[in-house]
């Protein structure tokens, strides 16, 4: 079972009891409620009222797992395929983010060297107007 069920016991104050009672149907106590939880949603499993031995506690959570397995592993399945895409989309902005990042670099090299050429074009132009000025001289 512990493969199968995350458990956890909690005492209802008694401001919210009636309305816990009231949602989950409540009429005899102690009480203990399987819950499904799907994203926002929560729905009602299984609900055990009154005194109950644990034999009898065993075989309504195994047949709530039967009747409600199938439905869970889907929900459970469903939630790791949005996980999944949420990790892959994470990825691959990432990946993006490096990409853009690797092409801002290259375009400040390209204008770099870009601008050094141009100077040395300026510079040899000078010299060579300087080297016919004295040639004329």
């Amino acid at each position: 079972m512990r493969q199968h069920f995350c458990y956890g016991g909690s005492h209802c104050h008694p401001a919210r009891m009636p309305w816990n009672s009231c949602r989950l149907s409540v009429s005899t106590y102690p009480c203990i409620a399987l819950l499904a939880f799907s994203g926002q949603r929560t729905k009602l499993v299984a609900l055990v009222q009154g005194r109950v031995r644990a034999p009898e506690l065993l075989a309504a959570l195994r047949r709530a797992l039967d009747e409600q397995g199938m439905l869970l592993m889907a929900e459970q399945l469903e939630q790791e395929e949005r996980d999944t895409s949420r990790r892959l989309l994470a990825e691959q902005n990432a990946e993006y983010e490096a990409s853009l990042a690797a092409d801002q670099q290259r375009e400040v090299r390209r204008q770099d060297e870009a601008r050094r050429a141009e100077e040395a074009a300026q510079q040899q132009a000078a010299e060579e107007a300087r080297k016919r000025a004295e040639e004329e001289a």
